[in-house]
């Protein structure tokens, strides 16, 4: 059984080669009993796994979204009425998990600048000399709810990026791709995925508003019991569609374990790894476009909705992901909860500051672990409604 999940594992990573080492990620508690010896992978993580190019009018016309929630349907009807595509072309990567560093250096000279944000994502775009990639909280299998009632963060998203349906589409229907490369992870190793070039058609209000007829808002459940009306009111339509690009990875899932558990540390490693990959993946592809621009990261809590991720502890791990990436502008939107974000930040101040005049020295990412496991934060409750 070993043998055949480092084939697999293998497989996953294109065939780089491995030593033996600390595990990259843990056997979650789906796994059962099951804990294999896991290899350190040394391949090129500056390459994707996968990548292609779409055209936006092509797909859109060949694969239109399959949509089964009325309110969808009457949104997308709004977005794209009499509208032609833009005839853009859309870029999809897919990337291998990168092991972890084993230091981490202190507020360096590369540290992103990280830009609070009270709001949820508006998707700006980006100024000259940078380019932004906006976070989508997705599931293992991308856009896999996008047609159904749930109106999460990573549904929102693909009803403002219709095109991001007909992306998954493509997939699914024509034999030249194959629905593998939909995996954002795939046999417990993260494998994040970049969209970038695609067309936001409309932005929907999803803030509580009673004299809007929506005094839940619109987020999870609320959107689906809310009248067409309703819904088409709070849909604006942009003229002309403005140009995202959007960063998909799955944070773990509190999975079979009951009331508020402790993180274990192989979980913290795998949240890492995952934030890593995905974040210098962007960097990547940033530096492709042009090796002098500056990589803009907008993200949020990700991981905090039904997956019942702690929102301290991700928003502190995406922060030492982001120096480890050396991503240069991090927004962090908390969408009015502001105060598990201003915690991690104090707390990250305390770990990896200029203290005891410990200032540009290197610090063992398994050391600022134990710290965090100290801690001893708790995986919260799925509230259903986000990721």
């Amino acid at each position: 059984e070993l043998h055949r999940v480092h084939k697999e594992m293998l497989d996953i990573l294109d065939g780089a080669v491995f030593e033996l080492e600390r595990p990259l990620f843990c056997s979650f508690q789906d796994m059962g009993n099951f804990e294999p010896i896991i290899y350190r992978a040394h391949g090129n993580y500056h390459k994707p796994i996968f990548s292609c190019k779409l055209s936006t009018a092509e797909i859109r016309r060949k694969y239109p979204p399959r949509l089964q929630n009325k309110n969808k349907k009457a949104v997308l009807k709004k977005a794209l009425k009499g509208k032609k595509s833009t005839g853009g072309v859309i870029s999809f990567s897919r990337w291998r998990q990168r092991p972890l560093p084993l230091k981490v250096r202190r507020f360096s000279s590369y540290n992103p600048v990280v830009v609070f944000r009270p709001c949820l994502f508006e998707y700006e775009q980006s100024e000259p000399g940078e380019l932004s990639w906006h976070m989508n909280f997705a599931q293992s299998n991308l856009f896999a709810a996008y047609g159904g009632p749930l109106f999460a963060q990573d549904e929102i998203q693909v009803a403002e990026h219709p095109v991001l349906a007909s992306v998954r589409e493509c997939f699914l229907r024509n034999q030249a791709y194959t629905e593998n490369n939909l995996l954002t992870v795939e046999k417990y190793i993260a494998t994040p995925i970049l969209i970038s070039g695609v067309e936001r058609n409309c932005a929907i209000a999803t803030d509580r508003s009673s004299s809007k007829g929506r005094p839940n808002g619109l987020c999870g459940n609320n959107f689906w019991i809310a009248d067409k009306k309703t819904v088409l009111a709070a849909t604006k339509v942009l003229k002309p569609p403005t140009i995202s690009n959007i960063l998909a990875m799955e944070a773990p899932k509190i999975g079979a374990c009951t009331g508020k558990c402790p993180y274990e540390r192989e979980e913290i490693r795998f949240i890492l790894a995952s934030a890593i990959t995905g974040f210098s993946a962007a960097v990547t592809e940033t530096k492709s476009v042009n090796p002098d621009f500056r990589t803009v990261i907008h993200t949020g809590y990700w991981g905090c909705g039904a997956y019942g991720g702690n929102r301290e502890l991700m928003s502190l791990l995406q922060l030492i992901a982001a120096c480890c990436a050396e991503v240069d502008v991090l927004h962090f939107h908390s969408g009015g909860d502001n105060e598990p974000y201003e915690k991690a930040v104090g707390i990250l101040e305390q770990i990896m500051g200029s203290e005891g005049g410990m200032n540009e020295a290197d610090i063992s990412l398994e050391d600022i672990i134990s710290q965090l496991l100290r801690r001893n934060y708790h995986w919260n409750n799925s509230d259903g409604d986000g990721d």
